[in-house]
């Protein structure tokens, strides 16, 4: 099968939803939405983190940006360049490029004060944080009075700390959590998982089939998952957040700001704040909720979207039909997958003795099969297939009189007959 150079819009968006789904970062414009969430800076974005009335995020190039509230300096960001943010109530934290970690923010109970080592991964919860070392041990600093910095031994893949209490992803993919357990936001699901998040007094993660599972506090219905499969979730305070696999948001529990009005539009990371939401989109696919493009390019047609071999049209909020383009529309001779779910055709040349088949290029091959040519007459010769043409004559068996019913020659002039093999004496 040939590769395609032209994909459909929805291929490209769901080849992006994967890659991020793998851990591969995937750049985009931010959108914002909830209390005051709508002012974004502009640029792509590979990570995002949203505090309780502050946001961060890192650019394309590994720099870090912040805004909104600043009394704690905990939207000061400093230099360098990272790989991974997080954001508690009023202080940050962010892993550079080389895995050491950095804080900065409100400090009163050590939240800033990171470890040293080498870190893979990391979570801020209200006042404390848990991170990954490289050898996939945990390490937890900050408010602990209810020991939910205290780690558990073992190795794990992801953590999301809470309010009083801490949850975590292990390598084996089951769920833990400890300490404050009143709501049973440590009363995690069994089974296997793939991601988690946690809000004040709930959690909820994503099965390894893509379904949802949530557990804890439901007084604003929380707990109470969507159905359907999902690649990403984020939670804060009484609400959560997923993007489905079709790349589109959608959000459930309370929204005393708005929280829950997601945007339309096609995104690959999703965060959770206190009175405002981040999400990073793929570009041109981002829609406010009231229809207006926030990050996006005009109505026109792009070719460096997402790094794929495509062309589509960027305002997907305004048109979502596949704008696809086969791609043997103008090559006769091309096979197979047409790039657009159809085919460009079956080889067949209308000539009767070649073998028609598609090539791995995706072009058709014709190879000539002179057994189909031949009529069973010695007088005729051994007939050809020639691509293209069909069949024709080979060169004829005698010089002189062909007898077909002997299958013998005759030669019309005795002067040239061959001498008798025993002639007689005189």
């Amino acid at each position: 099968m040939h590769k395609p150079k032209l994909f459909c819009r929805l291929a490209a968006i769901l080849a992006t939803i994967n890659l991020a789904a793998q851990g591969v970062i995937a750049d985009g414009p931010l959108v914002g939405w909830g209390f005051n969430g709508q002012n974004v800076p502009a640029g792509t974005f590979i990570a995002i983190a949203v505090g309780f009335n502050h946001s961060l995020a890192i650019r394309s190039d590994g720099t870090l940006v912040g805004w909104g509230a600043n009394n704690f300096g905990q939207a000061t960001v400093p230099p360098g360049t990272f790989i991974a943010v997080a954001a508690g109530q009023y202080h940050s934290v962010a892993i550079r490029t080389d895995g050491t970690l950095e804080g900065w923010g409100k400090n009163d109970y050590g939240q800033a004060d990171v470890p040293e080592g080498t870190f893979i991964a990391v979570g801020a919860g209200e006042s404390h944080c848990l991170a990954i070392r490289i050898d996939g041990t945990l390490e937890g600093w900050g408010f602990n009075q209810y020991g939910q910095t205290d780690v558990p031994a073992g190795t794990y893949i992801a953590v999301a700390p809470g309010y009083k209490h801490s949850l975590v992803l292990r390598s084996n993919g089951t769920l833990y959590g400890w300490r404050e357990n009143t709501l049973g936001q440590i009363s995690v699901p069994p089974g296997t998982f793939v991601a988690l998040a946690s809000g004040r007094n709930h959690g909820v993660a994503i099965r390894t089939n893509g379904t949802l599972a949530a557990w804890g506090d439901n007084t604003s219905g929380q707990t109470v998952v969507p159905s359907g499969t999902f690649v990403a979730v984020a939670a804060r305070e009484n609400y959560s957040l997923a993007i489905r696999t079709d790349g589109t948001l959608v959000g459930w529990g309370q929204n005393q700001y708005g929280e829950l009005d997601v945007p339309q539009g096609v995104f690959t990371h999703v965060a959770a704040g206190y009175v405002r939401c981040l999400g990073i989109g793929v570009p041109g696919s981002c829609c406010d909720t009231n229809g207006l493009d926030q990050g996006c390019t005009d109505d026109v047609l792009q070719t460096d979207c997402i790094g794929l071999d495509k062309v589509f049209d960027l305002d997907m909020c305004a048109d979502l039909a596949c704008e696809c383009v086969p791609l043997c529309n103008s090559d006769p001779f091309s096979c197979g997958d047409d790039g657009c779910g159809g085919s460009c055709g079956t080889c067949d040349d209308n000539i009767a003795c070649t073998l028609d088949s598609c090539g791995p290029d995706g072009r058709c091959i014709f190879t000539p099969n002179n057994n189909a040519c031949s009529d069973g007459l010695f007088c005729n010769g051994s007939e050809r297939c020639i691509a293209g043409i069909g069949c024709r004559p080979g060169p004829r068996p005698c010089p002189g009189v062909c007898h077909e019913a002997t299958r013998t020659c005759r030669n019309p002039n005795p002067s040239l007959r061959p001498p008798p093999t025993n002639p007689k004496q005189p």
